[in-house]
């Protein structure tokens, strides 16, 4: 016997053998009681559910509601993250190695815990630029606040102004020159954070003296953070 109501807030749908699952669909009002079907035991609902939804639906008989049911959130909950504002004088800044660009980092893993991604800005001087990498752990999101240059994508380069954005997914190569006249502000985002602490490593504070590393420190870090560069 499988029981399935559908409220206005939600759905629930159990089972003799006690599992539940729980779908919040806005706005509907409709009720199926009394189903008979033993589908729903050969998918457990917190694992085979979560690719199996519309077979799932249309065995049970109200394939209507695949297309509007969405996934049940209760059954994999997201990792708490607590809301926050922060004022720019609780940010984090490193002038970044021999270049001494300027990175700020404004939402980060360490300091906020959070893990979804995480929120920076570098400042890029007309002449300098971030060599061609790639990140083997995360994507990167980039938005240019202030300045232009041209930003490599894959083997393209393409020109950026201010109001330009681009999205390198993980592990594909990409690079950001200032071939203006004015300091390039670039805003941008790792998904999921933790990259930004490679910042914290090759980096020092401002007012803090700047202390070569070596070739050997500089690829431990790369390696710690999954970060490769292309002419290296």
């Amino acid at each position: 016997m499988v029981t399935i109501r559908i409220l206005s807030a939600c759905v629930t749908v159990a089972s003799d053998s006690g599992h539940h699952m729980f779908m919040r669909i806005p706005g509907q009002q409709r009720a199926f009681e009394h189903i008979q079907s033993d589908v729903i035991l050969a998918y457990p609902l917190h694992t085979q559910m979560k690719n199996n939804r519309r077979t799932f639906l249309q065995k049970l008989g109200i394939s209507g509601l695949a297309f509007t049911l969405p996934f049940p959130q209760d059954a994999y909950p997201a990792a708490e993250e607590n809301g926050f504002v922060r004022s720019s004088d609780e940010h984090e800044t490193y002038l970044i190695a021999g270049r001494q660009d300027r990175v700020t980092i404004m939402v980060d893993k360490n300091k906020n815990g959070i893990g979804t991604m995480s929120l920076c800005k570098e400042e890029i001087k007309p002449g300098e630029g971030i060599p061609v990498h790639k990140h083997l752990n995360e994507a990167e999101s980039i938005y240019i606040q202030q300045g232009s240059g041209v930003f490599t994508l894959y083997d393209k380069e393409y020109p950026v102004q201010a109001g330009s954005a681009a999205f390198a997914p993980k592990g594909v190569w990409h690079g950001l020159q200032n071939t203006g006249s004015e300091l390039l502000i670039m805003v941008f985002s790792f998904s999921p954070s933790g990259f930004e602490g490679y910042f914290r490593e090759i980096g020092v504070p401002p007012g803090v003296a700047w202390k070569p590393k070596t070739n050997e420190e500089f690829a431990a870090a790369a390696k710690k953070y999954g970060i490769q560069y292309r002419d290296h």
